[in-house]
């Protein structure tokens, strides 16, 4: 039985749930960004026999036997796997700083993440609501904020740089 996909980024899940994980990342670290085609016969002297090993080849050819496969570079399989990431921890209540802090890079690129999980629809609307707040509300601004109470506890204007300023020109 093969592995169901439904679109052409699923590609990596279908070969990841066929040969394992770790057999997807040699396949893809070694033939990425080419289309390999998968013969229909078991043959222990394949170059793919040899890279993989012979118990994943087989599988491999189990489930996409004569099929021609498009994979992916093993950059764009990086970015994959960290949307994959992201989308987990944004399901449980994760931001963007929490998920930089966990090592997925910057704020800027875990937004990116969130996003790219949210168009291939590894996140819906309402995971990603649990993370942002409701529509129209800002973020971050009730009365225990950190920019609320420093606002509250001393005045921004004529700040210290000002007085720095003032105290060299004498």
């Amino acid at each position: 039985m093969k592995p169901q996909s439904s679109e052409k980024d699923d590609i990596l899940d279908d070969i990841a749930e066929a040969i394992g994980f770790k057999a997807t990342v040699r396949l893809v670290a070694l033939h990425g960004g080419k289309s390999l085609y998968i013969p229909k016969k078991h043959s222990p002297a394949h170059r793919l026999a040899r890279d993989l090993g012979s118990e994943f080849f087989n599988l491999l050819t189990k489930y996409f036997a004569g099929e021609v496969l498009e994979l992916p570079t093993l950059k764009f399989f990086q970015v994959y796997v960290d949307v994959k990431k992201a989308a987990a921890w944004v399901k449980c209540g994760e931001g963007a700083s929490q998920l930089s802090d966990r090592g997925l890079g910057s704020i800027q690129r875990c937004h990116y993440l969130i996003r790219k999980a949210k168009d291939l629809d590894l996140l819906s609307v309402e995971d990603i609501g649990k993370v942002v707040g409701a529509p129209g509300k800002a973020r971050g601004t009730g009365e225990n904020h950190p920019q609320k109470l420093a606002s509250s506890s001393f005045s921004t204007k004529g700040s210290h740089k000002s007085k720095l300023k003032r105290r060299r020109s004498k």
